[in-house]
């Protein structure tokens, strides 16, 4: 009698949820225990997505080194958009900010991989995704990406008539004009911002608008204006 146990093939999914933790620990974990997958005894399959894949590559060698075969599978579109929808729910503000420059930079990375799979005319999650992208470029300064970004949200925003969006956006290109110094600019993007938000009653967006404009007017020695 055979003993089917033995023909077991095990397989490992959603591999990327741990990728995406602030510590980013895997990849090392991957290297310190590849010994302890061969006491398994059974063939291992990873299923992973091809920017995890990448960074395997290029942080896991020893890991990788150990790979007999490497098959690739389309996801369903579904798939795709679930996969990038949870990506720019984990990346917020308070996330970016504790974040090491080098999580940033592999964060970067995994956001363009994400919008390069991504179908070209899902404008929601588009959106979604560049404004994680042009953040976490702002975090590390490189200004023009992060405008870039921005400039390509906001336009998305305005075709999909996300009203909240874009004046979320318009707040964000103000801060990459408010650290280069440009007052004025910033200024006019978040007036624009202040009178979306002031339309569709964005009590949030509304104080944060406010907020960004009382510090650019301290700061631009206009005190009665800011307060």
């Amino acid at each position: 009698m055979v003993d089917k146990a033995s023909d077991a093939v095990v397989f490992i999914y959603d591999i990327e949820k741990l990728f995406y933790l602030k510590e980013r620990k895997l990849l090392n974990e991957l290297n310190w225990r590849r010994n302890l997958y061969g006491n398994i005894e059974h063939p291992l399959v990873f299923w992973v997505p091809e920017f995890v894949l990448d960074s395997i590559f290029k942080e896991a060698l020893d890991f990788a080194d150990w790979y007999s075969g490497l098959y690739e599978f389309s996801l369903s579109l579904p798939d795709r958009e679930l996969l990038a929808s949870q990506t720019w729910e984990q990346v917020d503000k308070n996330f970016v900010g504790e974040l090491s420059l080098k999580e940033k930079q592999r964060w970067i990375i995994s956001l363009k991989n994400l919008l390069a799979e991504l179908e070209v005319d899902n404008h929601k999650i588009r959106s979604h995704l560049l404004n994680r992208l042009g953040l976490m470029y702002g975090s590390i300064g490189d200004m023009d990406k992060a405008l870039e970004c921005y400039q390509k949200d906001l336009k998305l925003s305005q075709i999909l008539q996300d009203k909240q969006g874009e004046g979320a956006t318009l707040n964000n290109l103000s801060q990459i004009y408010h650290a280069r110094g440009d007052y004025d600019t910033a200024l006019k993007f978040l007036a624009q911002s202040l009178a979306i938000s002031q339309e569709i009653g964005d009590i949030a967006g509304l104080c944060v608008t406010l907020f960004n404009i009382g510090r650019i007017q301290y700061q631009n020695k206009a005190k009665d204006k800011a307060m």
